[in-house]
């Protein structure tokens, strides 16, 4: 194992995980995006530490973690870069992602790296280790119909889900678009439920009751119990405008629930048309609709769908696949 590597995260998740794990670890406030607190507590920690790594995971701790690497000859930085929105190739952005003293940048995905390497001199540099999800919870949930009890959903009513912040990147506009035609195109009762929160709420539920299906939208908020309620969904229906690879997928495929996705980011490179989901250009409803309707109707080729995706994500997708590959990355880097 490795004891001297110092990952920079902006989320608290993680350090739960820490105290949970019993694994030293060390926080570092940031009132604003380039916080002296923040660079002053990463400064001493590095030096206390003795970190041989420094693995940023995020754009303005990046940008921070720069100034300091010049007083620590010997670090090895890596950036983990999880989105596949563009990179714009101008002189800061071509000079930060080009500092001579970043070792690697991983790429969450393929998607991710052919946005990236554009603005790369040393494409080299780059390098995709795709994320995993913890399988075994997602694997062995059970439908326990807390969605249908919750929201009075009848038994033999369809339940097609989104979960997503609810913001331009998810592109729900074009996922409420898709539950209109789906509900023109079948006689089967449907309820499309879209579990999340975020700025475009308000925004999202007005379009629902002007496309006039807001009776057929449920709007659950935020939730913490993803694992319990995904084996309901009878389809999941991805309309992401830009991913990087989202795990929502992987966790659909594990709950053996088939997908059916834009071709956003890396989605593509776990969803194989007709073999582990249904691919859809991006802001295209009739197309997305029209997939959505073929699994819906076709249920041989839903079986299909589901057992090649279960495969997929037990053979790629999984932590102890994620944790084996990031191990060998930071041996070699190290060594």
């Amino acid at each position: 194992m490795f004891n001297n590597i110092f990952f920079v995260q902006t989320i608290q998740f993680y350090k739960k995980k820490c105290i949970e794990h019993d694994i030293p670890h060390f926080t570092a406030s940031r009132n604003s995006k380039y916080s002296i607190a923040f660079i002053k507590k990463l400064f001493k920690t590095l030096k206390e530490e003795q970190i041989d790594i420094l693995h940023v995971h995020d754009s303005k701790a990046f940008s921070m973690s720069l100034l300091l690497v010049k007083f620590f000859p010997k670090l090895k930085l890596v950036y983990s870069r999880k989105r596949n929105n563009k990179v714009h190739k101008n002189f800061f952005k071509v000079l930060k992602y080009n500092h001579h003293r970043i070792d690697r940048i991983v790429c969450v995905s393929q998607a991710v790296k052919d946005v990236l390497t554009p603005v790369l001199n040393n494409n080299d540099k780059a390098q995709v280790i795709y994320d995993g999800i913890d399988v075994e919870k997602f694997e062995n949930s059970l439908d326990t119909g807390i969605l249908r009890a919750s929201y009075n959903i009848p038994e033999k009513t369809l339940i097609i889900g989104n979960i997503a912040g609810l913001t331009r990147q998810k592109d729900l506009f074009t996922f409420l678009d898709s539950a209109k035609i789906i509900l023109a195109e079948t006689n089967k009762k449907i309820i499309f439920l879209i579990v999340g929160q975020g700025p475009l709420e308000e925004e999202l539920k007005a379009y629902a009751k002007e496309l006039g299906i807001h009776k057929h939208v449920i709007f659950t908020g935020f939730r913490k119990d993803i694992p319990e309620i995904l084996p309901e969904l009878d389809l999941f229906l991805l309309s992401s405008e830009t991913e990087g690879l989202p795990l929502s997928i992987m966790e659909a495929f594990a709950c053996k629930v088939p997908v059916v996705a834009t071709a956003a980011g890396g989605t593509g490179e776990a969803i194989i048309n007709e073999e582990t989901g249904m691919i859809s250009p991006v802001k295209n409803p009739k197309k997305l609709a029209a997939n959505a309707t073929k699994l819906i109707n076709d249920p041989e080729l839903r079986n299909k769908i589901i057992n090649k995706a279960f495969e997929l994500v037990n053979s790629k997708f999984t932590l102890k696949v994620m944790e084996q590959n990031y191990y060998n990355f930071y041996k070699k880097i190290r060594d």
